[in-house]
């Protein structure tokens, strides 16, 4: 059986002067009576100068500065502070207990210092970890997106002036406008610049202003230095790859000027302090005609001068008439295999869906198309799903025009026919598509005003 040790048989100044913590005691008066040898080594101070020496007498003479001991002393009660050694530059944890005796005046005080420096350095090191695993996780989700993307770079459904436009910039670093309609695939247009370029090593991030308010946007792209919790901005992640920013008609003026001048410059002043170079290819869109905004005070004129180096204007869908049916072919596809179906469309049912406008583009065309996969059953009519979907898609369109129900179908009515009319020319061929006789037709056509 183990003797127990009987700790009334050690020394209490060598227990003292073993403690890793600078232990520092003075008397009710603020006396020096005791130091450790922790406390002189983690001060930097001599006991000599300390023992027998008032707190006021050693501050006096700058050995330390903000003395908690006066502080306990005054307030009576336990003081913690943080502070940093005149002579070592460690950075100390100070705690001051004071001991009371029964009549409640203080007759000791006990100064504990810890030496936080290594703690301080550690909290350093844990940051530098962060910032390194923030910037692997961005890499893999960049691999992520890269594959996602990958799937979809052909240039075919491409008008050929664009698709020659990329071709001729996929080994510069040009730097990019893109405009167009909502919906007219200004993203995808912009993920095929990226992929047919010279950068395909290296990240590609998005983001859009329209999604961010002034002050997100800003740390979105600039990021900040905080001492526990630092935020990369696109600015410094894109860095060697591209960036692309869409919606910029959202972007404030403070911040386009603030991007000007890493455009410019070609160098980032981080939140810090610190000044990195930038090396970014840049892709900017907006549904919006930039120009006409800045004619309008909207946007900034130098911005966009250094912006509107290439610019790439998308025609919309209607425009586009000669690859809407390889448009529709791809996003059949896409959803067929999304819901296990097989829908495929015969020449009159994609003739209606030409038929329509399509105002919100390929957009909306991917939309309908999923809708229609998705409520299509086998032995269902795919050509009366299409239309009373479609006459939905005009209603929805004539209602915010504050129509009366009747006037909304008479343009319905008025639209079907005069595209009908422009495609196959005569009244005879329309008749049959519609179900009516030629009489009934041409009746109808002097009823809604068509001059065919």
């Amino acid at each position: 059986m183990k003797k127990e040790i009987d700790i009334k048989n050690f020394d209490c100044l060598e227990i003292l002067n073993n403690l890793y913590d600078g232990i520092y005691i003075v008397d009710g008066d603020g006396k020096t009576i005791f130091v450790n040898d922790a406390y002189c080594k983690i001060t930097g101070i001599p006991r000599e100068e300390l023992i027998g020496k008032k707190v006021q007498e050693i501050q006096k003479k700058g050995l330390y500065k903000g003395s908690v001991t006066e502080r306990v002393l005054k307030e009576k009660k336990i003081i913690s502070s943080i502070g940093k050694s005149t002579i070592t530059n460690k950075d100390i944890l100070v705690t001051g207990t004071p001991i009371f005796d029964e009549k409640g005046k203080i007759k000791l005080i006990v100064i504990n210092d810890r030496d936080i420096s290594e703690l301080k350095r550690l909290e350093i090191e844990n940051i530098k970890y962060k910032e390194i695993q923030e910037k692997t996780d961005e890499k893999i989700n960049f691999l992520n997106r890269k594959h996602i993307l990958g799937k979809d770079i052909s240039l075919d459904d491409l008008p050929t002036n664009i698709s020659n436009i990329i071709k001729e910039i996929s080994s510069s670093n040009i730097t990019v406008l893109i405009t167009g309609e909502f919906g007219t695939g200004k993203d995808s247009l912009a993920q095929k610049i990226y992929y047919y370029s010279n950068r395909t090593k290296n990240p590609f991030f998005q983001i859009s202003c329209n999604e961010y308010e002034e002050n997100l946007l800003e740390k979105e792209l600039f990021g900040t230095i905080k001492e526990k919790n630092s935020h990369f901005g696109l600015l410094e992640l894109a860095n060697k790859g591209t960036l692309y920013i869409s919606e910029i008609d959202m972007m404030s003026t403070k911040i386009q000027k603030k991007l000007l001048k890493v455009l410019n410059e070609k160098k980032l002043k981080k939140n810090g302090g610190e000044i990195i170079n930038i090396d970014i290819r840049f892709i900017f869109s907006s549904n919006k005609d930039i120009e006409i905004e800045v004619k309008n005070k909207n946007f900034s004129k130098e911005f966009f001068e250094k912006i509107n180096i290439i610019s790439i204007k998308i025609p919309p869908l209607r425009e586009r008439k000669a690859s809407f049916s390889s448009f529709v072919n791809k996003f059949l596809i896409k959803f067929n295999k999304k819901y296990n179906k097989n829908i495929n469309l015969l020449k009159d049912e994609m003739k209606l869906l030409k038929m329509y406008n399509w105002p919100g583009n390929l957009k909306e065309l991917e939309n309908f198309l999923e809708r229609l996969v998705v409520t299509y059953n086998d032995g269902d009519d795919i050509k009366a799903i299409i239309k009373s979907m479609l006459l939905l898609e005009y209603s929805d369109i004539l209602a915010n025009q504050n129509l009366s129900l009747k006037e909304m179908m008479q343009k319905i009515e008025k639209n079907i026919i005069i595209k009908l009319l422009n495609q196959y020319g005569t009244v005879n061929k329309v008749a049959p598509i519609l179900g009516i006789s030629q009489p009934a037709l041409s009746k109808k056509c002097k009823v809604l005003k068509i001059l065919k």
